[in-house]
């Protein structure tokens, strides 16, 4: 894991998995059980890519980044893209996130890719249950 410098009102937290920590801003959504257990839900395959749409903080793609081949994570917010770039960072998963233009690098979109979301999850157990 890399070192970080926490920014105002960031803290680090320990996902207790894999040895991942997750920045957060306090002033921000902050992720909790409901993100845990829906990342946890779906059997996934160690080939599969996945999106995650509105991934926040990313803490879905974390969780998941070892039992998948890909992830891919798209949040609109940019204050929370930013977040959920430098915790793939932090964490040393750059090869296993694709990362699209960021809020600072365009001026043309607020959106921002990043990392996987509640949202895939779900379709993709939608789909596993057929």
């Amino acid at each position: 894991m890399r070192e970080v410098a926490l920014g105002e009102h960031e803290r680090l937290d320990d996902l207790m998995r894999s040895g991942r920590k997750i920045i957060q801003n306090t002033r921000e959504f902050c992720f909790s059980l409901d993100a845990v257990l829906l990342a946890h839900f779906p059997r996934y395959r160690s080939r599969q890519r996945v999106l995650e749409l509105g991934t926040g903080t990313g803490v879905i793609p974390l969780l998941i980044a070892d039992e998948v081949a890909h992830v891919e994570a798209v949040e609109i917010s940019p204050v929370m893209a930013e977040l959920a770039a430098r915790n793939v960072h932090m964490n040393e998963l750059e090869e296993k996130a694709i990362t699209g233009p960021s809020a600072r690098s365009t001026r043309r979109s607020h959106s921002t890719s990043c990392w996987p979301t509640r949202r895939t999850a779900l379709w993709h157990t939608a789909r596993s249950t057929r």
